[in-house]
């Protein structure tokens, strides 16, 4: 009796200790939760603009990790252009462990909306991020000095 309970323990431990392991696993999010991110900061005007798109082309939409910055790794950057009345270029930068959304145009301006946030809160629960695992690995944006 008391082998077997040893052995149904240790399985048990190692059980326990593999399940914890794939759960630290940090998920990102994808190209097309990333491009829902942006869409939902951008103006509702601006949005109606012919031609507006995010570049650059030669990004592999598959591939996430191919908009990260050789400078800054831990962030994703896109640039979002148009043509309009005036052309025009933004730039975002994406937290893809929290779906944070950051201008690089406006100095440490973190991006909050409505919209915004409940699209954050669908994206967190696909990659499986608690409230509790955000509040830790929650981060500035990646060239604010403050």
């Amino acid at each position: 009796m008391g082998k077997i309970f040893i052995i149904i323990f240790v399985f048990l431990y190692f059980f326990a200790v593999a399940a914890n392991a794939v759960d630290n696993i940090k998920h990102k999010i994808t190209f097309e939760q990333a491009k829902a991110l942006i869409w939902s900061v951008m103006p509702s005007d601006t949005l109606q603009l012919p031609k507006i798109q995010i570049i650059p082309a030669d990004k592999d939409p598959e591939n996430i990790d191919s908009h990260k910055d050789h400078d800054n790794p831990r962030f994703l950057f896109f640039t979002v252009i148009w043509n309009g009345p005036q052309d025009g270029v933004l730039y975002y930068s994406i937290d893809p462990y929290t779906g944070d959304i950051f201008s690089l145009t406006m100095d440490c301006t973190e991006f909050s909306n409505k919209k915004l946030r409940a699209l954050q809160k669908k994206v967190r629960q696909t990659i499986r991020l608690t409230d509790a695992e955000y509040r830790k690995i929650k981060t500035k944006e990646p060239f604010c000095t403050e």
